[in-house]
């Protein structure tokens, strides 16, 4: 008797697993997490009970989300690896691979817990909204689906970002953590996210997407390369890496950067790359 061949159905396969048995890890992992500060740090905790919305809510939803933000760097960089790209074509139907299943199961648990964390911000709830809109669209129309997979798997800059939130909370944020972290959101964003959003784009061009649906993927990603260089920029401004003068052209401050990480060794302060900031400026002045 010859083997039957597999079957694939109109609509994807939903993670409706992943996104479930998620959903009681998140409420395990916050409660853990309570435990754990209110046992180690009882002051600290108090302190947050005193603000429920804006303090205690938010630490406890930014603490939770790095745990679960290590799942999804992990899974959906193997669902990149794990989805080849002969199969993830434009209106191709097929199920979900275990890694596609844990890094789409992953997400919405994050847009969707998160939400309520957050909801103080709203920037950031029109976002993890809109995410969530993406989503479904794409599994609904059946997009190609290894470019969101890679721009899932390069969200290294958001470890920095939950640390930057947790020591200034905990009032550990001092001149130098800020000067290495801005340094590291600069860098992360730059090496993994936007060269992500590139790599993604040719892959969108290579999915026979077309029409419509090509403009909107193209687009959409520009925007969030144009939003990934303003976060880049912000961040070297923090860390005096970059001036700006408005009258003249941008003059970026390599100098800066030159004499303290060859001159000095790592565990001198910025201070002593900030010495050199008049200088750089004047060269940057200077320039045609």
């Amino acid at each position: 008797m010859g083997v039957q061949p597999l079957l694939v159905g109109s609509e994807p396969e939903v993670p409706f697993v992943p996104f479930v048995a998620g959903l009681l890890l998140w409420a395990l992992v916050k409660l853990g997490a309570k435990a754990l500060v209110s046992h180690f740090n009882p002051r600290f905790y108090e302190e947050l009970k005193q603000d429920f919305r804006k303090r205690h809510d938010l630490y406890f939803g930014v603490l939770t989300g790095i745990v679960f933000n290590v799942a999804s760097v992990t899974a959906c960089g193997a669902a990149v690896v794990t989805t080849a790209a002969e199969s993830d074509i434009s209106g191709l139907v097929r199920p979900l691979n275990t890694a596609e299943q844990m890094c789409w199961g992953v997400r919405a648990i994050i847009y969707t817990q998160e939400l309520p964390h957050f909801a103080p911000f709203p920037e950031i709830v029109i976002h993890h909204i809109s995410s969530l809109v993406a989503v479904l669209s794409i599994l609904k129309f059946n997009v190609p689906r290894r470019q969101i997979y890679l721009l899932w798997a390069t969200l290294l800059s958001e470890f920095l970002n939950s640390a930057r939130f947790l020591l200034k909370m905990h009032g550990k944020f001092t001149p130098r953590v800020s000067w290495w972290v801005s340094l590291g959101m600069a860098f992360t964003i730059a090496a993994f996210r936007m060269t992500g959003v590139f790599v993604a784009m040719l892959w969108v061009l290579q999915g026979g997407l077309g029409g419509l649906a090509l403009v909107i993927n193209v687009g959409s990603m520009a925007i969030y390369m144009v939003y990934m260089l303003t976060v880049v920029k912000r961040e070297l401004e923090r860390a005096k890496l970059l001036v700006l003068d408005m009258t003249r052209p941008a003059a970026f401050v390599g100098m800066c950067i030159l004499f303290h990480l060859v001159f000095f060794p790592p565990f001198c302060t910025s201070r002593h790359c900030l010495e050199y900031l008049p200088a750089a400026q004047t060269l940057g002045k200077n320039l045609p």
